[in-house]
């Protein structure tokens, strides 16, 4: 053999060892899923979730599961008159069975709407009933009839143990008791397995039944593969997208207080995004509310680099600049970075990007967006209130619930305008244990990061 083709053939031989070393490296990443063991469901109902309807904005849905067969579910919403107590409406639930890794699960959905009840001085409270067996009896915390609207968002919460996010969820509840309603963005379960999805909703706890609770699809609800396949159990779960779903995408758009949220299902895989793309331009389109806000699990402008997330940036990055949208609200990256585009002024540009997470697991901090403000080592969640004139976004980092972050949004004749309170404040960047624990390899050149950061600072 000359030597020519002994080069041709060490060279290809050297690729094909590099490329099985590189998928070898990245197999857990792409089809790694932990087992789900054997569960057994209880034949009573249990998990029960109050959430957002399909049918305007006091419509409601509630969900619950309970035994592994079909039978007969209602939801009973019980008037509170003074002195008494009375049920003024029977609900009959929908039932499908769902089939897991870990075994079945019967789940119920049953809708109703605010504005079809009786007026109650005291407001109302509901149950829900299965084969007999009915649950507890739950107060549901009515929208106040404030001029503005307020709701709670977090991205990534991953919890692995009960206690790490409960204590975390009742102090946020205490503190922002008049929320409207919580929104998660997407990686709610540490994994699609029965009991992480127990973990959450020991979390939630009692608000889960107060209060609407939303949640959008992020890559820890999917199970990897070359097709990726969403737990079954999200879904119903969230019962509204059991009526909005466009194909495969699970997505979900709502009107509330003025303002119209759109739900997106990023972690798809990339042919189901055009039908998901259509879907957003007929919808942003045909928004006649004054503020539109998108949420998303998978960050447009990733914090790693232009290069990520591409064909969630062909579908969605383009709309959200044309039609006007006024926010993005995005987790998946474990930073806090929030940022706008500038015109050649410097003026703010539509739409303000917010990245966010509320997870122990704390990420590698890139500086490869224009951030306004970013965050690091600590978990963050944000109150976000609107009215008629202005839209304000408050971000709270969980370790002692303080303000962090404040900017807030005015749209007119005049235009956009985005009021930075924070800006030239003091900013948290630093590396967290968790990274020097798991990330180890990489931790001098995120010091150098850093300290570059610092002196351009």
């Amino acid at each position: 053999m000359s030597s020519r083709k002994k080069i041709k053939w060490g060279i290809a031989l050297f690729l094909v060892v590099g490329l099985g070393i590189w998928i070898s490296c990245r197999w857990s990443v792409w089809f790694g899923n932990p087992p789900e063991f054997p569960y057994e469901t209880r034949p009573e109902p249990h998990r029960v979730l109050l959430t957002m309807g399909t049918n305007g904005p006091h419509s409601r849905i509630v969900t619950w599961q309970a035994d592994t067969m079909a039978q007969e579910g209602k939801l009973m919403v019980y008037m509170l008159p003074e002195g008494s107590k009375e049920i003024a409406y029977y609900y009959e639930a929908s039932c499908e069975v769902v089939e897991t890794r870990g075994g079945k699960v019967a789940f119920y959905r049953a809708a109703f709407n605010l504005d079809d009840l009786r007026h109650s001085v005291n407001g109302y409270q509901f149950s829900v009933k299965t084969a007999g067996k009915e649950s507890g009896i739950y107060k549901i915390s009515l929208p106040d009839s404030k001029d503005a609207t307020s709701f709670i968002f977090m991205g990534d919460v991953q919890d692995t143990a009960r206690g790490l996010s409960h204590n975390l969820f009742k102090a946020i509840d205490r503190q922002h008791a008049d929320a409207d309603f919580w929104l998660f963005g997407g990686d709610l379960v540490e994994r699609p397995i029965d009991g992480y999805w127990q973990v959450a909703f020991d979390d939630l706890d009692s608000i889960a039944t107060r209060k609407p609770v939303l949640g959008i699809s992020g890559n820890h609800e999917y199970l990897k593969g070359l097709v990726k396949q969403l737990d079954p159990r999200f879904g119903h779960v969230f019962g509204y997208y059991q009526n909005s779903k466009v194909g495969d995408n699970h997505v979900f758009s709502f009107a509330y207080g003025g303002a119209r949220f759109f739900l997106l299902d990023s972690n798809t895989d990339a042919w189901n995004l055009p039908a998901q793309r259509s879907w957003l331009k007929e919808q942003l389109g045909a928004c006649q509310e004054k503020w539109k806000i998108v949420v998303l699990h998978h960050p447009l402008y990733s914090n790693k680099g232009k290069h990520y997330n591409p064909m969630v940036k062909w579908a969605f990055a383009d709309l959200v600049k044309t039609y006007g949208v006024d926010l993005v609200l995005q987790a998946h990256e474990h930073v806090y970075a929030r940022w706008n585009d500038k015109d050649e002024q410097g003026n703010y540009m539509a739409p303000l990007y917010l990245s966010t997470y509320c997870s122990p697991k704390q990420y590698r901090l890139h500086f490869s967006v224009p951030e306004d403000r970013i965050g690091t080592n600590d978990r963050f969640y944000q109150r976000i209130s609107f009215n008629a004139d202005s839209l304000s976004i408050w971000t709270y980092t969980a370790s002692d619930h303080k303000p962090y972050d404040h900017v807030c949004i005015t749209k007119d004749a005049g235009g956009y305008r985005v009021a930075d309170a924070m800006r030239g404040a003091p900013q948290k960047v630093e590396i967290s244990n968790w990274f020097k624990l798991n990330k180890g390899r990489h931790l001098k050149e995120y010091e150098k990061e850093i300290e570059d950061w610092k002196n351009r600072q």
